[in-house]
């Protein structure tokens, strides 16, 4: 009996189908909206405890919190250019070879 640690190796799954293909898409849209809505208010809490130990107005609360923002734009900006690229090789349009 052999068991594999590890993810599987999904290059000889199927393709999704349709109503998957949707539901990975709501899946993967609640977690980036959950994603873009804790991470500035975890980060700017963080920056609260940092100001209250340093004794400064909320300018660490304020750094942190537009700090998570602009990363978390950044980071679905680039998610989105590879998503679209990896949809655009699949179409029949794509350069072969």
């Amino acid at each position: 009996m052999t068991v594999t640690v590890g993810s599987p190796d999904l290059s000889t799954a199927a393709p999704p189908t349709d109503r998957q293909a949707n539901w990975q898409g709501l899946s993967d849209g609640l977690s980036q909206a959950v994603e873009m809505a804790v991470t500035p208010v975890l980060c700017a809490l963080i920056g609260l405890f940092i100001d209250d130990r340093v004794g400064t107005p909320p300018l660490f609360a304020l750094a942190f919190a537009i700090f998570a923002m602009v990363a978390n734009f950044v980071k679905a900006y680039y998610v989105y250019l590879y998503k679209t690229q990896q949809e655009d090789a699949r179409q029949p349009w794509a350069k072969r070879g």
